[in-house]
């Protein structure tokens, strides 16, 4: 019977043995389970996805606040105005039915407004501009020169604003 005795008792753990509970860390993911920990750092993550993401939208908003006018319909106001270019008109007293045209190629444009706009800003300042179309895409393109040299001269001065500007032939 003694040894039926000591067989039950190894069920039984009085101090003998080692605990479980003493075995794992005291921290609070060692009491938890390998798949629950993956869920709850995967909704940390999220959670901290959310704030950021909204700390973002609001920074946006304060930017576009500054950036852009409250009221889109109220005039823009220009700080600093610059004296206007005088720009030399195109000299065609000879006649030109032989000799070849140039004109300088501004810009491309898909959007016929906005060409039309940029056109409109450029016979403001006292060019000629010239809209053309080539293929899905609209050229904006400024003067009717005789000669190369007086298009190289006011292509000079659009370089400016026209980076990629250049005398092309009509």
């Amino acid at each position: 019977m003694k040894e039926n005795e000591s067989a039950q008792l190894e069920l039984f753990n009085e101090g003998g043995g080692e605990d479980r509970r003493s075995a794992a860390p005291n921290s609070f993911l060692g009491f938890v389970r390998g798949y629950e920990k993956v869920a709850i750092l995967l909704i940390i993550f999220i959670a901290c996805a959310i704030v950021f993401y909204s700390l973002g939208v609001e920074k946006g908003k304060r930017l576009a606040a500054v950036i852009a006018p409250a009221n889109p319909a109220a005039p823009v106001q220009v700080v600093k105005q610059e004296k206007p270019l005088i720009y030399p008109q195109p000299q065609d007293n000879l006649a030109t039915t032989d000799k070849q045209k140039f004109t300088i190629q501004l810009a491309s444009f898909k959007n016929r407004s906005a060409a039309m706009k940029e056109a409109e800003v450029l016979k403001n300042k006292g060019l000629q501009p010239l809209v053309l179309s080539k293929g899905s895409f609209l050229i904006l393109c400024v003067g009717n020169f005789s000669n190369k040299n007086n298009a190289n001269q006011t292509l000079s001065l659009l370089k400016k604003r026209y980076q990629d500007s250049y005398v092309r032939r009509l």
